[in-house]
């Protein structure tokens, strides 16, 4: 039971650090509207950045999560869609988890079954 609990808490932190990289990754802004009203996050949109100070060229890439990102930027953190966007990668985690488990369990007792060069023992 403690196996499971441990492995679910990991689960979790995995899911937690993939949605945090996810809303790392580059946006494309077209204009200093898009700068003000940045927003981050990947399924739901979590997090709402005003880069508005930077001056770029447009079109521009930038990241949520750049060096310059304080706290002071952040017009909006939203935590149910944080949630649900660490849930979501959850159950994406916890199906691909079962899927590679009960692959394996088939190949061992198919192993079980087969003798050493692949034949069927009687």
């Amino acid at each position: 039971m403690r196996k499971k609990l441990l492995l679910h808490i990991f689960f979790v932190f995995l899911a937690v650090v993939a949605v945090w990289i996810i809303a790392g990754q580059n946006v494309e802004v077209f204009n200093k509207d898009d700068l003000r009203n940045l927003s981050c996050g990947w399924p739901l949109k979590f997090a709402v950045n005003d880069q508005s100070w930077r001056d770029p060229p447009f079109p521009w890439k930038i990241s949520c999560l750049s060096g310059e990102w304080d706290y002071s930027f952040i017009k909006f953190f939203r935590w149910p869609q944080f949630i649900i966007d660490v849930i979501v990668f959850y159950a994406l985690i916890i199906f691909f988890w079962n899927c590679v488990v009960n692959l394996l369990k088939r190949q061992i007792s198919y192993g079980k079954l087969c003798g050493k060069w692949g034949k069927v023992e009687k």
